[in-house]
């Protein structure tokens, strides 16, 4: 009959050093100490185990340093029950691992229920099929990743919500404090839906009032002076590649912003002196968006470098299209107060009252759709060139492109434009008007 062990004590664990070596416990069967050849001692239970009928070890826990009396009771007592489900016929080295699979399924559902990895999956599966989609992702990058990316999207509340809205509202930019509320509303309707989520109840935007939170929207009536735009052109002079370009071609074509940004050389027809924007970069069409090419368009593509891999027009640090539009804009907002200061004193007065009016990159088409009518376009025409949808038996019967008069309207605006930013000296009389 095999002899006992003696009981484990704390002197005999840390005056053992054999390695590799183990001492057993005589009051636990299989319970003890293992030395690795390392000289790391750590707890551990030996058994044979009742499914596989395999000597088995299961380790308890590391020794670090001297053990003490409660540190080895401890230990002891995670032996008895250890053998208590071997007595049971259960395998704690499967039970073990059952339960680490189990915890890593636990921390992949929690890691994919992450706002970050939320707003992944809704790009990948939802904005990317949007016309939208990419100002929409740089706006979720830009004011709530950096506030929400690293909680579960059920932690997220309502209140949370109106502090982001409020925080952009705060700021000045209360229609981005609209759009914003819209996206986050869109977002989490798309998520409820989302099993994997596992979002029960209401959604948190349910009981917010997007327009009793930032106000009623009112529709922007903003068109710049001449004097504005002479100023505005100088200052996208000065800015240069990419951004001033931009400017520029916004002025010349009266495009939105994104759609002008995100231009590619590959749209460009010059031999029939087109460029056709597809109807995916369109704001709300369902066909390609033709704009003529005029002497004035011509002329800033030839000043246009091609960097990269020549995709973009206007390209940004990233070796993408440019993007990243407020600091840019706070740029040229400084720029274009410092021309009206020197318009204002090659005018003869007085630079310190300048008073510059708050302008957004779509004032800009509002500008030139209202130039056009100036100029007595006809009204669908100047509809046509800023790519507003038609409606009704219009868009039904009316399959016309009105390419030529489109060019011939925006040559006409291109000449007015010209004699904006360089207005003919004050002691030059026209000869119409002189008329």
């Amino acid at each position: 009959m095999p002899r006992r062990p003696p009981t484990l004590t704390v002197l005999a664990i840390n005056k053992f050093n054999r390695r590799p070596g183990e001492l057993r416990d005589g009051l636990v069967k299989g319970f003890g100490l293992r030395v690795t050849p390392q000289s790391s001692k750590c707890f551990d239970f030996v058994y044979t185990s009742p499914v596989t009928k395999k000597r088995r070890r299961y380790w308890i826990g590391p020794i670090m340093g001297k053990v003490g009396a409660g540190e080895l009771e401890a230990a002891r007592v995670e032996g008895m029950r250890l053998r208590q489900m071997v007595r049971e016929g259960q395998c704690p080295c499967n039970e073990r691992d059952a339960a680490k699979a189990k915890h890593a399924i636990e921390v992949q559902e929690a890691e994919a229920c992450l706002f970050s990895a939320v707003v992944a999956d809704y790009a990948k599966q939802h904005l990317k099929g949007l016309k939208s989609g990419i100002p929409k992702l740089a706006m979720i990058d830009r004011e709530l990743i950096p506030h929400w990316g690293s909680r579960h999207i059920a932690e997220i509340t309502d209140s949370d919500i109106k502090r982001r809205i409020l925080a952009v509202k705060d700021t000045g930019k209360s229609e981005s404090a609209r759009v914003l509320g819209e996206i986050i509303r869109a977002l989490f309707n798309w998520a409820m839906d989302q099993p994997e989520y596992r979002l029960t109840g209401r959604s948190p935007c349910a009981t917010i009032k997007i327009a009793k939170l930032v106000g009623k929207k009112i529709a922007r009536t903003r068109v710049l002076s001449e004097i504005e735009i002479r100023a505005l052109w100088r200052a996208a002079e000065w800015l240069g590649y990419p951004y001033g370009k931009l400017v520029q071609a916004l002025l010349l074509t009266a495009l939105r912003r994104n759609e002008a940004a995100r231009a590619e050389w590959r749209e460009f027809d010059l031999a029939a002196g087109l460029w056709i924007v597809p109807a995916s970069r369109m704001k709300g069409a369902a066909v390609s968006h033709v704009v003529p090419l005029t002497p004035d368009i011509i002329a800033l593509l030839q000043s246009l470098p091609r960097i990269g891999d020549g995709r973009f027009l206007l390209v940004g640090s990233t070796g993408g299209a440019i993007g990243g539009f407020s600091p840019f804009k706070e740029k040229l907002d400084a720029r274009v107060r410092i021309e009206l200061q020197t318009i204002a004193e090659e005018r003869g007065e007085d630079p310190s009252q300048v008073a510059v009016e708050p302008f957004t990159l779509h004032d800009i088409r509002r500008t030139v759709r209202t130039q056009l009518s100036a100029l007595a376009v006809p009204v669908h025409i100047c509809e046509r060139i800023l790519a507003h949808v038609q409606t009704g038996v219009i868009a039904i019967y009316d399959q016309h492109r009105y390419t030529a008069e489109k060019k011939a309207a925006l040559e006409l605006w291109h000449h007015r434009l010209r004699s904006i930013i360089n207005p003919p000296p004050d002691n030059v009389v026209s000869l119409k008007n002189r008329a």
